[in-house]
């Protein structure tokens, strides 16, 4: 899966190790954020991570990463 910086950044900020938690924190988030280009952001990276093949991805690299 690709992200470009500004989707890392907000992965960083808002993601947790529950992937579910995640996707549910981005969408309230793009729903409540008043700037439109903040919430299409928010909500385009709750559609990506939402897929099947993103919930393994999810999981496999921001769970269990080498330090």
């Amino acid at each position: 899966m690709k992200l470009n910086i500004n989707e890392k950044k907000a992965l960083y900020t808002f993601g947790c190790p529950n992937h579910r938690a995640t996707v549910d924190r981005l969408q309230l988030l793009a729903a409540i954020t008043p700037d439109p280009v903040a919430g299409e952001l928010f909500n385009d990276l709750a559609i990506k991570l939402s897929t099947e093949e993103a919930h393994d991805w999810y999981r496999r690299c921001l769970l269990y990463t080498s330090p």
